[in-house]
């Protein structure tokens, strides 16, 4: 999860839950200023995802976090701002306001995809 896309920890059979939070505890151990996650919650069940996603909202009044997902609804809950890109570039941008409002949220994803 992170570590320039590898994980500090191998997978023999762990729960990916319990391994995603020691990977980003392992990773804080570094006193980063900027946490780069590349789908935080991805293979994850419900229950570790969110998990996952209580420790990212303590996180983030601690720390920047830069984070790529595909998850539309955890974007919603856990996002300050969101910039949309198309062929590595902007396409939309969207502050917590907006993200909050479902007829500019279904108005981004319309024109996003």
């Amino acid at each position: 999860m992170l570590a320039y896309g590898t994980s500090f920890l191998d997978n023999d059979g762990a729960d990916p839950g319990v391994l995603a939070a020691l990977d980003t505890r392992l990773a804080l151990a570094l006193e980063p200023k900027i946490l780069l996650l590349d789908e935080p919650t991805a293979s994850l069940d419900f229950r570790a995802a969110g998990r996952i996603e209580e420790l990212l909202l303590k996180l983030k009044e601690k720390y920047t976090i830069l984070a790529v997902s595909h998850s539309l609804s955890e974007t919603r809950r856990l996002a300050d701002r969101v910039c949309v890109l198309r062929e590595g570039r902007i396409v939309h941008e969207l502050d917590r306001e907006h993200l909050q409002d479902p007829a500019v949220f279904h108005r981004l994803v319309d024109a996003a995809f």
